[in-house]
């Protein structure tokens, strides 16, 4: 009989495997055919309610424009159009899944829900629905609906469409790749065409100004024996203009060039060509146009008077340079008939004028500066000390002018000091920074020495300018935040000691169990992860913790886990696991005033707990978020726990019951739970994480190991993969061997 069961059991099981596969299969060729997001959808949506014997669903995309799910499909709907098109992550029943990444089955429905229409039934109110999220790479790419006019979804059909969703949701992401692609490499091909519409524009002027460049060669070639007349006469005077130090410009009486001397190639970088029946102005900043204008009026209303005045002026190159001009008013000269203009190039005179105003302006900053400055020879004379060299060493400028380092009196090791700036500047000729302590009166001050090399117009160092800024304010701010961080650092270790203090030791896992290992790993000092255990007359309890958040954060919320978790097993003896979470999820909630409407705290735990019997030989598993793996004689086994949380958004489930795993042990039953460090570890050099499948091959491929060798193994895989990528997360897993 039990043989019989037994084969009947298998060959059930490989139906529904089959009827999975195919439906899989049904599923990616409707994935396949399709390159639009509405027809895909549209086609997945019938596709699965036709196999799996579905009355009703919707299908929503998500928009990155909108961010919002957009309704894209929808099947056996009674007026569509009141149908909700959209909807925001945690809005409703479909946003809060689509928020939570998981998918929610519901049997109740409520009297207002959606209803079912069909040309048999007419409208019904349906028995039950699921909400499935579409998730990949913790993105939510669609969100599908399904009903049934049947009070319940079959477990095969719930496991095909959770089979289904990373596929839809690999498919849809790849899709909208895809599409972006095609509108990006239209978008290049238009302007490819735009480009080649204005590259045959650009020829077709090219051809005209070829044909221009023609009719002007024509033209030079005819006046080309007037010019060879004139040539010979033209030449002396053309020699001596083009040699000239100034510029002579003849500018007619509305300030148009009738003449521009040769020289200008030189000095302005402009042929006389390209400036004459121009005006002065169109190279000439705006702010100094003035200025020309009112002198040439000057020269027409007064044309006795000469003017002459100062500009800046565009070189040909963009630059700008100080000129001088001298003008004339000879209009009535036969051969002028103009206004002449004598212009001299007085940049460099400009700019030493300029760089006396510095060196006096820095000198000024200097003798007011709150530094030291010094600037000594190479052979370490002073050549120049600013007043402030009284509060410092107690000496006025006079003192030390002309004196050389060894002829001065000052503190040895401050003597000592300079002359080694002064040998490492000489050495290696560059600015150096470093600093210096010493003793003014009876205080301790810490100063900031600059060594700057200073150079000839030859380029070889002349002078060493030493500038002492006292930073001892600054100085004594790191020290006070040297001595916080530290005080800092001390509680947090103390933190650590009295967190170490309240986990379980090894050596008490193994009074109770054949053996076992916990690997428990912090990423800062402290963890917000823990592992639990306690004993009492009931059995044995052991939990694996994670809670939201690591370091002190994390630390601070794993003391209020480990007391609230102990005090309700305590409250609470004759409870089992399941029971014993949701009393926890209570207490963690009122501990953390997220029983108020008006609190918006997630912060929350994870947790894998373990309840043993040992007069029963029965392990009571409940998770929350957390699975259990479970091996014996090598196979391993995965008890999966509720996707909820303890603690956090409690209004989402304040209904909702934790399940209980009810197994039979047996003598070398091996067991493994764990927080998510190890599985949402990133690679080396990859995003790549860990995984649970890993660890469950590590586990299962290891099986004849023993405890101790197994965690070994574990860590080792674990730091390999790491690599010198810094740790992520706490990291926790215990083993545990009956």
């Amino acid at each position: 009989m039990k043989m019989r069961d037994n084969l009947r059991k298998n060959k059930d099981g490989e139906i529904t495997k089959q009827w999975i596969n195919i439906g899989k299969e049904k599923v990616s060729n409707a994935l396949r055919i399709h390159s639009d997001l509405e027809q895909l959808s549209y086609e997945v949506l019938t596709t699965i309610i036709e196999y799996c014997h579905l009355v009703q669903g919707r299908f929503y995309l998500w928009n990155d424009t909108t961010q919002s799910f957009e309704l894209t499909a929808a099947y056996a709907y009674n007026r569509r159009k009141h149908l909700m098109h959209s909807f925001k992550t945690g809005e409703g029943m479909m946003g809060a899944a689509a928020f939570e990444k998981e998918s929610i089955y519901r049997t109740e429905i409520p009297e207002d829900y959606f209803t079912i229409t069909s040309g048999i039934m007419g409208d019904k109110k349906p028995g039950a629905f699921l909400i499935l999220p579409m998730v990949m790479e913790e993105k939510v790419h669609a969100v599908l609906e399904v009903g049934v006019i049947q009070n319940h979804i079959d477990s095969q059909v719930l496991h095909l469409l959770e089979e289904l969703a990373p596929i839809i949701a690999q498919v849809i992401f790849t899709v909208s790749v895809n599409q972006h692609t095609e509108e990006l490499l239209h978008e290049a091909q238009t302007l490819a065409e735009e480009l080649k519409e204005n590259e045959e524009e650009l020829h077709q002027n090219a051809e005209e100004m070829r044909a221009t460049q023609e009719e002007l060669e024509k033209i030079n070639y005819q006046l080309e024996h007037k010019i060879n007349e004139v040539e010979d006469s033209k030449t002396r005077l053309h020699s001596l203009l083009q040699n000239a130090g100034e510029l002579i410009t003849v500018f007619a009486a509305d300030g148009n060039i009738l003449y521009e001397s040769p020289s200008i190639e030189r000095i302005l970088g402009f042929t006389p060509e390209e400036v004459i029946n121009s005006t002065a102005t169109n190279r000439t900043p705006e702010e100094y146009r003035p200025v020309i204008e009112s002198n040439f009026q000057k020269l027409i209303n007064e044309p006795s008077q000469s003017v002459q005045f100062t500009f800046q002026h565009y070189k040909k190159d963009g630059t700008e340079i100080w000129l001088e001009a001298t003008g004339r008013n000879m209009l009535n000269h036969p051969a002028i008939q103009g206004l002449i203009f004598n212009t001299r190039d007085i940049t460099l005179q400009r700019l030493a004028e300029k760089d006396r105003r510095m060196k006096t302006q820095m000198q000024n900053l200097s003798e007011n500066s709150p530094d030291l400055i010094i600037r000594f020879s190479r052979n370490g004379m002073f050549h120049y000390v600013n007043p402030k060299v009284k509060d410092y060493l107690g000496f006025i400028p006079s003192d030390l002018i002309n004196k050389t380092l060894e002829e001065v009196e000052i503190d040895h090791e401050l003597k000592s000091f300079l002359n080694q700036c002064i040998t490492e500047t000489l050495k290696t000729p560059k600015k150096s920074e470093t600093e210096f302590s010493m003793k003014i009166g009876t205080d301790l001050k810490y100063f900031k020495v600059s060594a700057i090399p200073e150079f000839s117009e030859e380029k070889k160092l002349e002078t060493i300018l030493i500038v002492v800024h006292d930073i001892t304010d600054i100085k004594d701010y790191e020290n006070e935040i040297t001595e916080k961080n530290q005080k800092v650092t001390e509680s947090i270790h103390y933190s650590q000691r009295i967190q170490q203090a309240i986990l379980p030791q090894q050596s008490i896992l193994n009074q109770h169990f054949s053996q076992s290992f916990i690997y428990y790993q912090a990423r800062d000092v402290v963890s917000g992860d823990f592992p639990w255990f306690k004993v009492n007359d009931q059995g044995v309890y052991l939990a694996a913790v994670d809670c939201t958040g690591h370091g002190v954060p994390g630390a601070m919320l794993s003391f209020v886990g480990h007391f609230v978790l102990n005090n309700v097993v305590t409250a609470y003896p004759n409870a089992k696991a399941a029971e014993l979470l949701d009393y926890f999820n209570q207490e963690v909630i009122f501990s953390l005033n997220q029983d108020h409407g008006q609190s918006n705290t997630r912060d929350g735990m994870d947790i894998a707990f373990c309840q043993f019997n040992p007069q029963l030989n029965k392990l009571y598993y409940s998770g929350a978020h957390r699975p259990l793996l479970f091996m014996r004689n090598g196979q391993l086994e995965v008890y999966k726990g509720d996707r909820r949380a303890i603690g956090g958004n409690h209004n989402l489930y304040k209904d909702k019951k934790f399940t209980q795993f009810e197994l039979d042990l047996e003598k070398g039953d091996r067991i493994f739970i764990f927080s998510d460090g190890i599985t949402d570890q990133f690679k080396e050099g990859s995003f790549e994480k860990f995984q649970e499948k890993q660890l469950r091959q590590i586990i299962s491929e290891n099986s004849k190991l023993n405890m101790n060798q197994l965690h070994q193994l574990i860590q080792s895989k674990v730091n390999e993969w790491k690599g010198i990528y810094r740790q992520i997360d706490d990291i926790l897993l215990i083993g545990i061997e009956i």
